[in-house]
């Protein structure tokens, strides 16, 4: 898990790579304000109270993974060349699902573990 944690940390701080050069300042910065927010956000879910439920993790990690992650744009990805086909309710319902199905993960791998942190 915190392979895979630190490889999309990493992939976080190359986003500002793509950027133009004089856009290169604030990417940066808006980048490690992400990993740092994500950072501390799973942190704190992790040394939280022992024996936190299922849907307290899950309601502390949602705003942190909600604004994070681009829901929208993964969901349409993942669903590939059927995205097209898919009415506005049907993506609208499926971009909802996947963003829940996401948290749901989060929230059953980030259990309380005190002392536990991340390096980068």
């Amino acid at each position: 898990m915190t392979r895979l944690l630190k490889s999309l940390l990493a992939a976080l701080l190359l986003l500002p790579v793509a950027l133009p050069a004089q856009a290169e300042d604030a990417g940066s910065q808006a980048a490690e304000a992400v990993v740092q927010t994500m950072n501390e956000g799973l942190q704190a879910a992790m040394n939280g109270p022992a024996g936190a439920s299922f849907a307290e993790r899950e309601a502390q990690l949602r705003p942190l993974l909600v604004q994070a992650f681009d829901y929208p744009y993964m969901a349409q990805v993942a669903a590939g060349r059927y995205w097209k086909d898919f009415t506005a309710e049907q993506q609208a319902e499926y971009v909802a699902l996947f963003e829940q199905v996401s948290i749901a993960a989060a929230a059953s791998r980030f259990k309380s573990k005190p002392g536990s942190a991340f390096t980068l």
